[in-house]
């Protein structure tokens, strides 16, 4: 009869249908599947170079450039899900295919920013707010330094030929002064007060104060990145200064290379803490009621 379907018509129909909702399903359940494991590698990376599996430069660059291409991957198998789902009219499809597009180039976005973070930044590894009197660390702190096989620390340091014509010979200060301006804190206090505040700032940093000497004014702690544990040395140089104390600070790496602005970003950190909560004791200083 006309317009009435056959059985053997009527389920082929249904076989037809439940397969090509089927093949959208497998292809964005790929996608997933891809999308997870770019995540899985670029957090790898940390783990790896921490148990010892990987060098630094394959940990840090080698995975996170692994995660880039599975990032791409999982975009176009995505979109490819994705067409599947608007041309099958499932919107359940079409709203998963849209946020593993989103999450893919989010992942890809931040592995590219971070290649092209690390290529422009200056290759150098130690900072610091004053290169013309460099901030000096101790016999103890160069010992340690030497005993873990460290970078020697030099105040007249250069970037070698390695590392492209537009920092090669560079000295560090010059390549520093390219990126940021780090310069020395001023306080309305004694040097010791000063350095009794900045080593109370050290530790709520994080650093592990090494060497505490309020009545020098010297200051020498250990910090490690979050991510790789990366060991950095870090020297705080109080002295008399007009009207109060001046404060420098020098932040230096253990492991040659480029710090991806590490040192200089730990030292802008540590001088705005101070000089927030140096402030921040005056006004509450100056509340206070005299006594005889």
């Amino acid at each position: 009869m006309i317009g009435t379907d056959t059985g053997d018509d009527a389920q082929a129909r249904v076989q037809t249908h439940t397969g090509g909702r089927g093949a959208h399903v497998i292809v964005l359940a790929g996608a997933v599947a891809v999308l997870i494991a770019g995540l899985l590698v670029a957090a790898a990376g940390p783990l790896l170079y921490r148990g010892g599996v990987l060098e630094l430069d394959s940990a840090r660059e080698g995975t996170q450039s692994l995660a880039g291409m599975l990032a791409g991957l999982a975009g176009a198998v995505a979109l490819v899900g994705l067409a599947m789902s608007v041309l099958g009219k499932s919107s359940k499809g079409a709203i998963v295919g849209v946020l593993v597009i989103i999450a893919a180039l989010l992942l890809g976005f931040r592995v590219v920013g971070a290649m092209v973070q690390r290529s422009g930044l200056p290759p150098i590894h130690d900072a610091q707010t004053d290169w013309d009197n460099p901030v000096a660390f101790t016999g103890r702190a160069l010992a340690g330094r030497e005993a873990d096989a460290a970078a020697p620390v030099r105040d007249d340091a250069r970037i070698g030929a390695g590392a492209g014509e537009d920092w090669a010979g560079m000295t560090f200060a010059e390549a520093q002064a390219t990126f940021w301006e780090l310069e020395p804190l001023h306080l309305d206090m004694e040097p010791a007060a000063a350095t009794v505040l900045a080593d109370e700032v050290a530790r709520r940093q994080g650093w592990s104060v090494m060497f505490s000497d309020p009545p020098g004014g010297q200051i020498e702690a250990v910090q490690r990145s979050f991510w790789y544990g990366l060991p950095a040395d870090i020297a705080v140089r109080i002295v008399e200064a007009e009207s109060g104390s001046r404060v420098d600070v020098r932040s230096t790496s253990r492991l040659a290379g480029n710090d991806m602005g590490a040192n200089a970003q730990r030292i802008k950190v540590f001088l705005d803490d101070l000089a927030q909560t140096a402030a921040v004791r005056a006004a509450g200083a100056g509340d206070a009621p005299a006594t005889d």
